[in-house]
């Protein structure tokens, strides 16, 4: 999560850079929470839903980092 923190934190002339750079911190984060469930033995299906459930909306997160970028400085 540190990582989406940096992004988060990059300046706002990159945003399409940012933009893909953010979704492909997600998505790692969300599929090392799959592999995660499936070690403890959980079905891929069933880890997929735990995982979305464990790590909260993507879009909200997304949104969240937007928000950090278009804040004023100060």
């Amino acid at each position: 999560m540190l990582g989406l923190i940096r992004l988060c934190l990059r300046e706002p002339f990159r945003r399409e850079s940012f933009e893909k750079e953010m979704d492909d911190e997600l998505r790692l984060h969300h599929e090392s929470l799959v592999r995660h469930h499936m070690q403890a033995g959980m079905a891929r299906a069933e880890a997929r839903r735990a995982a979305r459930l464990a790590f909260g909306g993507i879009d909200q997160i997304k949104e969240d980092c937007r928000d950090t970028l278009d804040a004023p400085a100060g």
